[in-house]
């Protein structure tokens, strides 16, 4: 499954964005601070001669048209933002900013999402993410760290790219020559005709004032996407009837910096699994009271290994529950009591394992 943890929040971060209709985005980041580096000059050129492999014309109901730039490191920044004039004449104004890294070699990336309200993203005022080598690294304060295996991980044009389908039928080439982000690309319009109305994505707008795709002419990787226009965002403000000005903007900005992508400073004590872990584990996951993994060990050897292991590491066994193929064993230390649930694993094959702390 290509989608594990890492992608799956991204993508949800994403995607509620997306429900309320249109994002934003401009500079990049480090992971010291959300700050980014000034951008490279942006100009416009009249319409002419593309690159090679640019179409006249996108079909945008075709996943493959957002490539990601190969072997190069890039900054990633999108900013959505809102902005209801409510009835009294105050404003209300409501951002979600990202700031990313994704180095080519190795093939790591970083994220901070941050909002500027608590009711902005459910009350996740921010959230830190790393992909390093097929582990996943999440933290939120509310949560605390999340560690996570990912063989499979997408790369940030899968995971942020993604439109989620609310974008549909063909955008013309409008201008060609344009300098995006140091970057000679060409724009794409995107209008009304475009957003599918039918979508939860995209059913939120009620009109489009800007809408562009810019892609590059070297090698038609995704530059930036600008979406401007008036909906509503429930997401932002908790009102389906607020109507406001909205704006989405996504670059990615190839650079020669270098970067150092570590987990977040958070996770910095939470790889390791804390309990015995078979030799075959996959979908190794940590996060703070709670561990799980799947394997194919057979559910005998797997009770039994639980027992040697655990007894190791000055266990005792004060509790079990067996009604194969699912079993709870509850393991005391002097220090702790837990649980180790086992049940079929997700594609009924193997077992799924959660360990949590005892009741």
């Amino acid at each position: 499954m290509k989608r594990t943890l890492l992608a799956v929040l991204l993508a949800l971060a994403l995607a509620a964005l997306a429900c309320t209709n249109l994002p934003a985005l401009n500079g990049g980041n480090d992971s010291a601070d959300s700050g980014a580096p000034p951008a490279p000059a942006d100009s416009g050129a009249p319409a002419g001669s593309s690159g090679p492999g640019n179409p006249a014309a996108l079909n945008l109901d075709d996943p493959t048209i957002y490539e990601e730039m190969l072997d190069v490191n890039y900054y990633i920044v999108m900013d959505f933002n809102f902005t209801v004039q409510n009835p009294d004449g105050t404003t209300l104004f409501r951002q979600v900013l990202l700031n990313g890294q994704r180095s080519a070699t190795p093939p790591r990336s970083y994220f901070r999402f941050e909002s500027n309200d608590p009711a902005v993203m459910g009350g996740l005022q921010f959230l830190e993410a790393a992909d390093m080598e097929g582990t996943d690294y999440i933290y939120t304060p509310s949560v605390g760290c999340i560690v996570a295996s990912n063989p499979d991980a997408d790369n940030p044009y899968d995971t942020l790219a993604d439109t989620g389908g609310f974008l549909k039928g063909e955008s013309p080439r409008v201008e060609s020559g344009v300098l995006i982000n140091g970057v000679l690309t060409d724009r794409y319009q995107i209008t009304m005709d475009n957003i599918d109305t039918l979508d939860g994505a995209g059913y939120d707008v009620t009109s489009l004032e800007e809408g562009s795709l810019y892609l590059a002419q070297s090698d038609g990787s995704l530059i930036r996407l600008l979406m401007r226009g008036r909906g509503t965002s429930v997401l932002l403000t908790n009102d389906a009837t607020a109507e406001g000005d909205i704006h989405y903007q996504m670059d990615f900005t190839p650079t020669t910096d270098v970067f150092d992508i570590q987990p977040p400073a958070d996770c910095a004590d939470s790889g390791e699994f804390p309990y015995p872990l078979p030799p075959d584990a996959t979908n190794v996951t940590v996060i703070t009271g709670l561990s799980s993994f799947t394997t194919q060990m057979p559910f005998e050897d797997l009770l039994a290994f639980y027992k040697t292991e655990m007894a190791a590491r000055g266990y005792t066994v004060s509790q079990e529950m067996l009604f194969a193929p699912t079993a709870t064993l509850t393991f005391t230390s002097a220090t702790e009591s837990v649980n180790v649930i086992i049940a079929p694993g997700p594609t009924g094959t193997g077992s799924s394992v959660l360990i949590t702390p005892a009741p």
